[in-house]
């Protein structure tokens, strides 16, 4: 007999396919079969997430500088080595806070680092960038958007 399906289940109804009606006499070349079980999910899954999405300095005065922080959180269930790419403009420059929590860093399951995102104002005028951090996550590079407006004080 041909049969399936393949992959996770939770429940389901499998039709069974039979070669001859001699294997399912009375009811033809089909039977339905009911499927009761759990499926099962890979134990090692990697999850990098990373918070805000955003980071808008708004105005900051000319000469002066203004700084937020962001997080990278591994909720999988492995260790995971990421990479931090800091912004290509000098307006932004990234800051670790410890010594585990470097640009490149391996963070545990459960665990989580956290960086400083400082807007110097070089100039009067808005300035974008990104952050972009990389792992081994499907959805990597996650990427942090930046924005600052440099304001020359009346």
């Amino acid at each position: 007999m041909n049969y399936g399906p393949t992959g996770a289940w939770e429940y389901g109804l499998l039709k069974v396919w039979a070669i001859s009606e001699e294997y399912c006499p009375g009811i033809g070349n089909y039977v339905n079969v009911r499927l009761v079980g759990k499926g099962l999910v890979h134990p090692k899954s990697i999850r990098i997430d990373v918070q805000p999405e955003v980071i808008d300095f708004g105005s900051v005065p000319l000469g002066t500088q203004a700084s937020e922080y962001f997080w990278v959180y591994n909720n999988g269930t492995v260790e995971q080595s990421i990479e931090i790419v800091p912004p290509a403009l000098e307006e932004f420059e990234v800051q670790t806070l410890d010594e585990q929590c470097i640009l490149t860093a391996t963070i545990s399951p459960g665990d989580s680092c956290r960086y400083r995102v400082v807007f110097i104002t070089l100039q009067e005028s808005e300035s974008q960038d990104v952050i972009e951090v990389h792992s081994g996550d499907l959805d990597s590079p996650d990427v942090i958007e930046l924005t600052g407006v440099g304001e020359r004080l009346p």
